[in-house]
């Protein structure tokens, strides 16, 4: 599908060796002032696109002879995992092609003819559509989601040489996901029974208990709050700490096969003297758990693909003694966050 250019202000930063495939002097891109990658605008926020420059220079005694420039934006879904059954073991593979889109950078005043081309810039922009799963590379597993820009040149070929008629070079374009910007007054949500509880499981006799979480999105270097009450209904029930993490859980997908794997980001617990009783009161306590999130770049978004599911959970564990602990969870949005 070709989809129609847009013509935006040249950009003056050139994009670094390490993100083309294939260096060229004669071909590059260049990204627009201040940006780090093609991406500009906040996907899953606001209109975003992939866009900047492309050039040409070729000396004047070799000029490039082409009748068409083509541009395309390209991604790729592949993982890989392995099944141990008993002494033997299988290897799974998936691989998924995310056709984005085309667009022609550039065509010879009579088309099919070729003209000599010496030095051209061209503005390029192409709108991400919202749903475009980012950018990945699982740590603990196989699994990455990748994507590239692409130049093909269609070219005259040399009879007397062994080139062929196409030219191209391409550079990698990570992809970014988005979380709307922090609201001004964070809203609490009830944690919910965490999932091994679920299915009818009783409430405990002996406590009762309302957790509030501060939000249902988060983003590295934020940070996650729950306020805790507390009613403990027996005077043996006696609570010893309460821990609070973020838990991520990766899901690879490769036809009837899949794996699974889950570790916590961060951690962090307090101990049951930390709570207060509440005023007028001898069962009531009540207090909040706090757990920074570290900044780290390899920390994957949440995401829905075929290939791959990436989800987060609050997870927060009242440990008793004289009951049975309180399991409660949430699951939340995790990615970057926009700054409008």
């Amino acid at each position: 599908m070709f989809l129609k250019e847009e013509i935006i202000s040249s950009p003056s930063g050139v994009l670094p060796y390490s993100a083309y495939d294939k260096y060229s002097t004669k071909m590059y891109f260049s990204l627009l002032p201040n940006h780090t990658s093609f991406q500009s605008g906040y996907l899953g926020v606001q209109p975003s696109y992939v866009q900047g420059t492309f050039h040409l220079r070729f000396p004047e005694e070799n000029p490039l002879n082409a009748s068409s420039i083509d541009l395309k934006f390209t991604g790729k879904e592949d993982i890989k995992f392995t099944r141990n059954y008993g002494n033997n073991s299988t290897t799974y593979y998936a691989k998924r092609k995310l056709e984005c889109g085309v667009i022609r950078l550039w065509e010879s005043s009579s088309p099919g003819k070729f003209e000599k081309i010496f030095k051209l810039d061209v503005p390029f922009k192409i709108l991400l559509v919202n749903d475009l799963p980012p950018s990945l590379s699982l740590v603990r597993k196989r699994a990455k989601i990748y994507y590239r820009l692409k130049v093909i040149i269609t070219r005259e070929t040399k009879l007397l040489s062994f080139k062929s008629g196409k030219k191209s070079i391409s550079a990698k374009c990570p992809i970014f996901q988005y979380l709307p910007p922090l609201r001004p007054d964070p809203f609490l949500t009830l944690l919910d029974r965490n999932s091994k509880d679920k299915g009818g499981a009783p409430d405990n006799p002996n406590i009762r208990h309302v957790m509030t979480l501060n939000r249902t999105d988060f983003a590295p270097r934020e940070m996650i709050i729950v306020v805790v009450q507390l009613t403990l209904l027996n005077n043996s029930v006696a609570v010893r700490e309460i821990s609070l993490g973020l838990k991520e859980y990766s899901h690879l997908v490769s036809g009837r096969h899949s794996d699974s794997d889950k570790h916590y980001i961060v951690k962090e617990k307090i101990i049951g003297a930390q709570l207060q009783l509440k005023a007028g009161t001898l069962n009531q306590l009540y207090g909040e758990i706090r757990v920074a999130i570290p900044e780290k770049q390899a920390y994957p978004t949440s995401l829905l693909s075929q290939c791959v599911q990436i989800k987060h959970k609050v997870k927060l564990r009242v440990h008793l003694s004289g009951a049975k602990d309180i399991r409660l969870e949430k699951q939340i949005m995790f990615a970057k966050r926009a700054l409008l």
